[in-house]
């Protein structure tokens, strides 16, 4: 008895060393489905470069301390590593302050405060010093799609008649629109046609930088997004604005961290 248990765990144990197939960049496969930080981070990316953020607020030393919180989250949470401001890197994360308020939720009956709250608003890019292309691009999908297609309204007619004109004749009734009157919309590919052609980004050599498909990579917009996180303190409890200043640093450290995350 005690040899076939041993057996089977044995059996066992070599079944679960078959499943998983480990891969390159630290995670594992599980019966074709992928873990690990190669799976939610772009693999081709290795090292960001982080100067210190901007500080257009009147708070002196935050762009410091968010600096400090950004870096460490991202050797932390993802596989990137984070070089110097004088390094060659593979991307570059910059961003800047650009508010930092307080207001007042709750007072109590002598009219003193109570509970506080601190917002703040960083602006950040990420952009791949490679190819120029703005990874922060709060529009870009994998495919360039923009989306599942929306299914018709129960009941709804295609819009006929000429966009733009009334058949004479027409009796038009305060408050309604006659049918031929509505413009048929626009998709967003017929949009992307008619669009003036972006110029193309250039390399070191003042050349266009052509992409896999061998076409030039159109410039890319500014990458240019906005993250608020929010902190609050009770001073009854022995909390100050330097506590709630300090969630919102870790909080926004988070949001930028994870915003480096491939797009789903």
């Amino acid at each position: 008895m005690k040899t076939l248990s041993r057996l089977a765990l044995l059996a066992g144990a070599a079944g679960l060393l078959a499943l998983p197939s480990c891969e390159s960049g630290g995670g594992f496969t599980v019966l074709g489905y992928h873990a690990g930080q190669d799976a939610l981070y772009d693999c081709n990316i290795h090292t960001v470069r982080v100067p210190i953020f901007q500080n257009r607020t009147y708070i002196r030393g935050l762009e410091f301390e968010l600096t400090r919180a950004v870096v460490r989250e991202i050797e932390t949470k993802t596989p990137f590593k984070v070089v110097g401001a004088d390094c060659n890197a593979d991307t570059e994360l910059t961003g800047t302050i650009i508010n930092f308020t307080k207001g007042t939720l709750n007072v109590n009956q002598l009219n003193e405060i109570r509970e506080q709250e601190t917002d703040m608003t960083v602006e950040v890019v990420w952009r791949d010093l490679r190819t120029g292309q703005m990874l922060s691009d709060p529009t870009r999908r994998p495919d360039g799609t923009s989306g599942p297609a929306l299914p018709a309204l129960p009941g709804a007619a295609p819009i006929a008649g000429t966009p733009g004109l009334v058949p004479p004749g027409t009796i038009s009734t305060p408050g309604l629109i006659p049918p031929t009157t509505i413009t048929a919309p626009t998709s967003p590919a017929a949009t992307a046609a008619t669009a003036a052609p972006a110029a193309p980004v250039l390399g070191p050599d003042g050349k266009p930088v052509l992409g896999p498909n061998g076409l030039p990579i159109p410039a890319p917009a500014s990458g240019k997004i906005l993250l608020t996180s929010t902190g609050d303190f009770i001073p009854e409890l022995g909390q100050s604005v330097t506590s709630a200043r300090q969630q919102n640093v870790d909080r926004m450290a988070v949001q930028i961290a994870s915003m480096m995350e491939k797009p789903w």
